[in-house]
């Protein structure tokens, strides 16, 4: 009951914040869940201090941030822009459109999963970690491509190249790879 929970619905969108317990507390914490539907078309934002994000089955454009916690995407077809602070990013597209892939921890791994015919433009940068590409048709565009060895940046195109997709983590891995084939 000493949980504000704010809702601000208008035509074009609708705002659900949470507000903390006000006051000096000790030894207390709290836990807010939310399970939003949604359009699948929709832009979703989403955005939280400490906690985790999960995110599945939107063909719109996905904005997700968090301080301490992980974000997953599953099946997702729109453009998607994510930032993690000390957390995993975990994103599987069903497809890619026009709009960017932009991926961002700083104390995290960073995964992607891509549809094997997928055609888009990457950059890939780790600062402590390596870079992992697998089961995808990748030309690396004039540096050393991620099979020789320890790799920090890898910058190419899948396919024919398309779509932008930038990938970034500081104190992490990043592996991209097409989806498991069932069998």
């Amino acid at each position: 009951p000493r949980i504000g929970i704010t809702e601000d619905i208008k035509p074009d969108r609708v705002s659900i914040r949470t507000d903390g317990i006000s006051g000096i507390l000790v030894g207390v914490g709290y836990n807010v869940t939310y399970h939003v539907r949604a359009p699948s078309w929709a832009t979703v934002r989403l955005q939280t201090g400490a906690g985790n994000i999960t995110v599945t089955g939107i063909s719109g454009r996905l904005v997700a941030s968090t301080t301490s916690g992980t974000i997953k995407g599953r099946n997702l077809s729109g453009g998607v822009e994510t930032r993690a602070t000390n957390g995993d990013v975990n994103v599987e597209l069903a497809s890619l459109g026009t709009d960017p892939i932009i991926i961002r921890t700083t104390n995290g791994t960073v995964g992607l999963i891509l549809p094997a015919t997928a055609s888009a433009n990457l950059l890939a940068t780790c600062t402590n970690g390596n870079i992992s590409l697998a089961g995808l048709k990748f030309e690396p565009a004039g540096e050393p491509g991620p099979e020789r060895g320890r790799t920090r940046r890898v910058r190419g195109r899948f396919n024919a190249g398309g779509t932008s997709i930038e990938l970034q983590t500081v104190n992490g891995n990043i592996s991209i790879g097409a989806p498991a084939q069932a069998g």
